[in-house]
């Protein structure tokens, strides 16, 4: 990796790939868990607790909700309260 002081520029070498495959692993995992959250939030017409979520994250191998709080940057009661309109949305309910 080769790192300019003055610009803040990184530019990634050939021995670098590796870093680059960790980095789509981890989109991965958080589009897995958002694409679970969604089914979840489906099967039931309340938005999950944390504590419910976490339970049901750790047994499915999934991302907890803090972990999926950083990675959206809005905070897990959010992004439900968006993914709950996006459902209702869908599903023509309000």
């Amino acid at each position: 990796m080769v790192v300019s002081s003055k610009y803040k520029i990184i530019k990634y070498k050939k021995q670098d790939a590796k870093y680059t495959k960790v980095k789509k692993q981890k989109r991965n995992y958080y589009n897995e868990s958002i694409t679970a959250l969604k089914e979840y939030m489906m099967q039931d017409f309340q938005n999950p607790t944390e504590k419910d979520w976490n339970n049901y994250a750790i047994k499915n191998g999934y991302l907890t909700s803090k972990t999926l709080g950083y990675l959206s940057e809005i905070g897990f009661n959010s992004m439900c309260r968006k993914i709950r309109i996006e459902i209702n949305s869908k599903s023509g309910l309000k």
